[in-house]
């Protein structure tokens, strides 16, 4: 085992009772703990009262307290809409994570065709997904933020897809998002898997919590071995725990994710159900490979879960993980075989799009799936009385 992966274990209470050579690293890595903490703060310090500075128009971030992912893009997507609906014009600014910068090109559009090694994974799947809204990625998002609003001056509100611990932004309304997961073990780097303890939901500008639970799969979670049986009554109980603690001074959201219809990755137009695809592998007797590289891949096994894509449902099922964002290359799939079937999701496919494939090597049966989320219009009512509060 890696340590890397030792240590997501210990973040995400995975970790074995059997004593590990790892296990000896622990007590420095509480002490590193407080280290992290005390230099985080100093930071925000610094740059919230020193180096911080406000757009002209409201800004909202939608972030996370933990490492890896909790569902922010989906959410900002839903948003984004939502705010339409009401006649608000909204642009986006994101790091683009996963980009390779040009020193000449700090900020750039983000547009359905640009290339995602220069734009980032996500922020072109939200280009592709929202077509006509603006998006600017920038390792500095005021920068990001202030070409976007010269580039596109009827913009009334911004919001920023992660960077909540990007203090140099003033920031209007903080929309922080939890998974299943919680807080693991509920320690702070690199101890735990957070980059802020709780305590920051106490801060004046958080707008309202949302709780990615993922119901849809829950059920067949708890028909798993002991030991995720008591992971998910943790983080269950750490939900409960949290509508607890901050119901009566905050809102507390639910955000349920869908997904039905797979579409074919080089003819997006071809759309199938996850039924229709079961049956087209069981006749062809091929392997079903679910691939996928993010920051919380169960997610996306759960999501295929509850769609009756596991071993459990198919006979030659296998996952294939990468990192997240990571840039896809012709020799990752050196591995298929003819009537092999991949599914993949929208953020692996943007990149895998982009494949130079000799013509008749092609594949033919790389399947999408395309997911949205449920969470009441209330969320942005919310948003917007936060706004007009400050």
């Amino acid at each position: 085992m890696k340590f890397s992966q030792y240590l997501q274990n210990f973040w995400w209470k995975n970790n074995s009772k059997n004593f590990c050579l790892f296990d000896l690293f622990l007590p420095l890595l509480f002490l590193l703990q407080f280290l992290f903490i005390g230099v985080a703060k100093c930071r925000k310090f610094l740059l919230t009262k020193f180096f911080q500075k406000k757009l002209s128009i409201p800004l909202i971030v939608v972030g996370n307290l933990s490492v890896g992912g909790t569902g922010k893009t989906p959410l900002t997507l839903c948003l984004v809409q939502q705010l339409s609906q009401k006649g608000i014009k909204v642009g986006i600014i994101s790091r683009g994570y996963g980009r390779k910068i040009d020193k000449n090109q700090s900020v750039l559009q983000v547009l359905p065709s640009s290339n995602p090694q220069q734009v980032g994974d996500e922020a072109l799947l939200m280009s592709q997904r929202l077509q006509t809204i603006p998006i600017f990625v920038g390792n500095d998002r005021f920068l990001a933020a202030q070409e976007l609003l010269k580039k596109f001056p009827q913009t009334q509100m911004i919001i920023s897809d992660d960077g909540l611990q990007h203090y140099k932004i003033f920031r209007n309304a903080e929309i922080i998002v939890f998974d299943e997961r919680g807080v693991g073990n509920g320690n702070c780097l690199p101890f735990g898997p957070l980059r802020e303890n709780l305590q920051r939901l106490n801060d004046k500008n958080v707008a309202a919590i949302v709780l990615n639970k993922n119901i849809q799969n829950q059920s067949k979670n708890q028909n798993q071995n002991q030991n995720q049986n008591q992971n998910l009554n943790l983080n269950l109980n750490f939900f409960e725990s949290i509508k607890l603690q901050f119901n009566n001074r905050l809102p507390i959201f639910e955000m349920n994710i869908f997904a039905n219809n797979f579409y074919n990755l080089y003819l997006p137009n071809q759309i199938i159900s996850a039924t229709d695809l079961l049956r087209k592998n069981k006749n062809s007797q091929g392997k079903i490979f679910a691939l996928v590289g993010m920051g919380n891949p169960q997610k996306f096994f759960d999501t295929l879960s509850a769609l009756n894509f596991d071993a459990s449902q198919v006979k030659n099922f296998e996952k294939i993980i990468f990192k997240d964002h990571h840039n896809y290359e012709l020799t990752d799939f050196d591995f298929l075989q003819k009537n092999d079937i991949v599914l993949m999701s929208e953020k692996d496919a943007v990149k895998c799009r982009f494949l130079q494939w000799n013509e008749n090597q092609k594949p033919q049966n790389f399947w999408v799936l395309p997911i949205s989320v449920a969470i009441p219009s209330s969320l942005t009512d919310i948003i917007l009385e936060k706004i007009n509060a400050n």
